[in-house]
């Protein structure tokens, strides 16, 4: 099979990302699932191989860990799609939250995202043709009192998805940034242990489940939209987010926020 039918997932492992995988591996992707237990990864590969008649291959690895990104990278080779889905939450107080759990956040939302798709891109470049799609949220696109680090975090990948939308434009090479809301995933149970997720919980907004969200990150991609904003209640989220003026959205995500601290 050509580099270009190869995806390769982060965050292969659960939520988004594991839907994401089964979402590429259906319509006929090869897929190069990446993360850190090898007994989901080959959980993921036992059902690739029974539901779908294409390629799998498991890499273990810590993408926080120094030389990761590139040794995975040279293991792996060209792929023809990108799909950045591993990525962190911390909540809480940021004066009272520990300094590694911060800059863990910034480590792998940002920093090992920025490596990878820098590292990928050139080969996607050299070919004329590659996509990319980062799994960011809604969550940047406002300020998250108590999730400060993460907010931002996901606010950089939205700036940079969109800007490398715009650079790449004629290339043959797409950046597409998906921003879900409330998803039915580990993270969001993280969430609710906190004290519970003001909007979802209430039932405010509803949960979207990780398939429905890959479904349209996969439509997102393939057509080489700019930003996918997934899910029933979401998109008009991001529709108050953007009209709203912007001490109105920082007040009233302080109002929520606190019930966290």
């Amino acid at each position: 099979m050509s580099h270009a039918a190869r995806v390769l997932v982060t965050g292969a492992t659960e939520g988004i990302g594991r839907a994401l995988a089964l979402q590429f591996a259906s319509r006929g992707h090869s897929v190069v699932g990446v993360g850190r237990s090898a007994d989901r990864l080959e959980s993921l590969g036992e059902e690739i191989g029974a539901r779908y008649a294409t390629g799998y291959e498991p890499v273990r690895c810590d993408l926080m860990e120094q030389g990761a990104i590139a040794g995975l990278v040279e293991r792996v080779g060209p792929v023809g799609t990108l799909v950045n889905s591993a990525g962190l939450i911390s909540m809480g107080a940021f004066a009272r939250t520990g300094n590694g759990a911060l800059l863990d956040v910034v480590r792998l939302n940002a920093i090992a995202t920025t490596d990878l798709i820098h590292r990928v891109l050139p080969g996607m470049l050299a070919a004329g043709e590659g996509r990319i799609l980062n799994v960011v949220s809604v969550a940047a696109l406002a300020p998250m009192p108590s999730m400060a680090v993460y907010g931002a975090s996901k606010a950089y990948l939205l700036s940079l998805g969109e800007a490398l939308h715009e650079e790449l434009h004629g290339t043959g090479v797409s950046v597409t940034t998906l921003c879900p809301g409330s998803t039915e995933t580990a993270m969001l149970d993280q969430v609710r242990a906190r004290g519970g997720n003001a909007l979802a919980v209430t039932g405010w907004v509803r949960a979207d489940s990780p398939e429905s969200v890959a479904a349209e990150g996969y439509q997102a991609c393939m057509a080489g939209e700019a930003v996918r904003v997934p899910g029933a209640t979401s998109p008009w989220m991001a529709a108050f987010f953007g009209w709203t003026p912007r001490w109105m959205v920082r007040t009233l995500g302080g109002a929520v926020g606190r019930r966290f601290l």
